[in-house]
């Protein structure tokens, strides 16, 4: 009896040009984009609030302890420990099903309403919409999967490791 298996493409990036693994490789890019070039690009929640895109967990922890910590050159090395304790909650990849179930909230793209009304529904599938008075208007904010804020990112060219998402700003 044989037996059915998924298998979860994981998406990686030229090292050389930035080119993704799921898009065919077109004449300017043939040259630079063997295989050996690609590396796997993660996201990584950081604790309850961050996360960070990057091609390994060290690298997210890294980038991320150099954006929130002590400088390194300025710390001692019990106040950079006392601050991955602090800053580092649990850090883990998400996994593909995660990344598909995770909302991105495009904060950039400014919604009239965000400032006035409150969120009455969040779930992708949902039309967010905010209660203001007695209307309930539809909230302009895009939001995305995970997953799709990763493709959109890497097509754009963003410099990896990055800040993906935070619950902070």
């Amino acid at each position: 009896m044989a037996t059915e298996t998924t298998e979860q493409k994981e998406l990686k990036m030229c090292t050389g040009c930035g080119h993704r693994s799921d898009q065919p490789i077109e004449a300017p890019a043939l040259a630079c984009c063997p295989d050996s070039n690609y590396a796997p690009i993660g996201v990584y929640q950081m604790n309850d609030c961050d996360w960070v895109a990057a091609h390994t967990m060290e690298c997210a922890q890294e980038y991320y302890m150099e954006m929130v910590g002590s400088p390194k050159d300025k710390a001692s090395a019990e106040t950079l420990q006392h601050e991955r304790e602090e800053f580092l909650d649990d850090p883990q990849e998400l996994s593909l099903e995660a990344m598909e179930q995770l909302v991105f909230v495009d904060t950039e793209v400014s919604c009239e309403y965000c400032a006035a009304g409150t969120l009455m529904a969040s779930k992708l599938g949902i039309q967010p919409r905010h209660k203001v008075g007695a209307e309930a208007i539809p909230c302009e904010m895009p939001r995305r999967t995970f997953k799709e804020q990763l493709a959109l990112i890497i097509s754009q060219g963003e410099e990896i490791p990055c800040l993906f998402a935070t619950t902070e700003y």
